[in-house]
């Protein structure tokens, strides 16, 4: 985080987020659309609060196989 944030935008991060990553998206997307949420929530300022700094071509931290 860039600076600190309120306690609403950081659960619509990790919501976002990690329910990104567990669907397969990269680590990279999974950050654009949990700041994407809390810009939808109406909190137009904190949305660009998050910030990822990457060394990763392809931004995939693992993979996730899903179970039947």
């Amino acid at each position: 985080m860039q600076f600190e944030i309120s306690d609403n935008a950081a659960i619509t991060l990790a919501f976002e987020m990690y329910s990104a990553i567990c669907d397969g998206y990269s680590l990279e997307a999974a950050v654009t659309a949990a700041r994407k949420a809390i810009y939808t929530d109406g909190n137009q300022t904190e949305w660009a609060t998050p910030v990822l700094y990457l060394r990763t071509v392809s931004g995939v931290i693992f993979n996730v196989q899903k179970h039947n």
